[in-house]
C-alpha cells in the first residue's frame, strides 16, 4: 500500500493525535539542529534509511516509514530510538569527534548508546547523580 506523502508538520500533527510529542529541533552543545520527519518518496536521501544526521546543515531527518498508524506505541518507540541514534551522531560531531576519529560513524557504538541511554540515565537519576551544576542556570 502506497503511503500518503506528508510534510514534516503534517506528520508531527498526526503523531501528536496519539499524545506523542515529537521534537522539531534540539540544542546540542550550543548548536541548534532542526528535526524533520521526511517521506522517502519526498527525499531521495532517505531511501533505505530510518534516519540521518547532516552535521554541516545542522539537520536530523527521520523517515516517516517508521510510523504505523495501527501500532502507535511500537511506532513511537521506534521513532524515539532513531531520534536518539541520530542525536548521538550529532553529539559526536559537535564534540569534534567526527573528523578526528571514527566514533561519530561507528554504527555499533551509536546503536548501543541510543539503545541503552534511557536505562543509563534512569539509573543515574535514581542514584541522584545526574546533576551537573547547571540545573539552575537559565
Amino acid at each position: 500500500m502506497k503511503r500518503e506523502l506528508m510534510t514534516s508538520t503534517e506528520f508531527t500533527a498526526i503523531v501528536s493525535d496519539h499524545d506523542i510529542k515529537l521534537p522539531t529541533s534540539i540544542e546540542i552543545l550550543g548548536s541548534i539542529y532542526e528535526i524533520r520527519y521526511e517521506s522517502e518518496d519526498n527525499d531521495n536521501d532517505m531511501k533505505n534509511l530510518e534516519g540521518c544526521c547532516d552535521n554541516p546543515m545542522k539537520l536530523i531527518k527521520i523517515n516517516q516509514c517508521l510510523w504505523d498508524e495501527d501500532q502507535p506505541i511500537r511506532s513511537s518507540r521506534n521513532l524515539f530510538y532513531v531520534l536518539r541514534h541520530e542525536i548521538v551522531h550529532a553529539f559526536f560531531f559537535e564534540c569534534g569527534l567526527g573528523d578526528e576519529c571514527d566514533y561519530a560513524m561507528n554504527e555499533e557504538l551509536i546503536d548501543w548508546i541510543a539503545l541503552k541511554s534511557p536505562q543509563i540515565f534512569r539509573a543515574m537519576n535514581k542514584a541522584g547523580i545526574l546533576k551537573d551544576g547547571y540545573e539552575n542556570v537559565a
